[in-house]
């Protein structure tokens, strides 16, 4: 029997027609590799023919928690001085296992947000390419935003109040090149967010932590009025 390229009616157009989406998704997801961050193929543009994987044999439950262990990071820190990886490669095991494992690689993770477009093309790390499909983009519920004090900050109020009301958490990181060198005005940017889950806000903040603890209720408080801060 001929292979798919000796067949002389079977194109390179009618071959990428029919692709499935799962096949496409697994070539756009890219970056997500165990073995170096900054890799930008994750898995084969072709699908493989659907074998049998002893994974699936286990429960549902006992599945969930070992795509937790391969595909969410732990909290982001600093001070980490080993490499997170994700070991998205599981994705490409099966049509199943993609099917579970997908939406808990972004719906559980913390994404770094733009610096300037905030939720669109986040990163799971500075060294991770960024997220650029849509469908994937718009599961993502946990951000991580970095607000420089002393440098000019490069979205609205309004563009932070669209893109982060209502997210599961949002955490706040605070920094600046000199200590005590610069206030809170860069902060005000963020009063208008509303509905977050769970709001953290740390870092460089010494001088106005009251400041802070006001604009964390008002960041996860529901949307109507809130009080305006006043210095004490």
């Amino acid at each position: 029997m001929r292979n798919a390229a000796e067949q002389p009616g079977l194109t390179h157009r009618s071959r990428a027609a029919s692709r499935i989406d799962y096949a496409r998704h697994r070539e756009q997801m890219v970056g997500f590799r165990s073995r170096r961050p900054k890799e930008t193929a994750m898995a084969s543009s072709t699908s493989s023919p659907q074998c049998h994987c002893p994974l699936l044999s286990l429960p549902l439950e006992l599945r969930l928690q070992i795509y937790t262990l391969l595909l969410l990071l732990p909290p982001y820190s600093r001070h980490s001085t080993h490499p997170a990886l994700i070991h998205a490669a599981i994705l490409g095991t099966s049509r199943q296992i993609h099917a579970e494992a997908w939406p808990l690689l972004y719906t559980k993770n913390t994404f770094l947000a733009h610096p300037s477009l905030l939720t669109s093309f986040p990163r799971l790390r500075e060294d991770y390419p960024p997220v650029r499909e849509a469908a994937a983009v718009s599961r993502i519920r946990r951000f991580r935003l970095v607000v420089r004090l002393d440098c000019d900050v490069l979205f609205s109020r309004e563009a932070a109040a669209g893109a982060l009301s209502h997210m599961d958490e949002v955490v706040v990181d605070v920094s600046q090149a000199v200590f005590l060198g610069a206030g809170r005005e860069n902060l005000r940017v963020l009063e208008g967010v509303r509905g977050v889950g769970r709001a953290v806000i740390r870092g460089s903040t010494t001088g106005f932590e009251r400041y802070v603890d006001w604009l964390t209720g008002v960041m996860e408080a529901e949307k109507g009025h809130v009080a305006e801060y006043v210095d004490g």
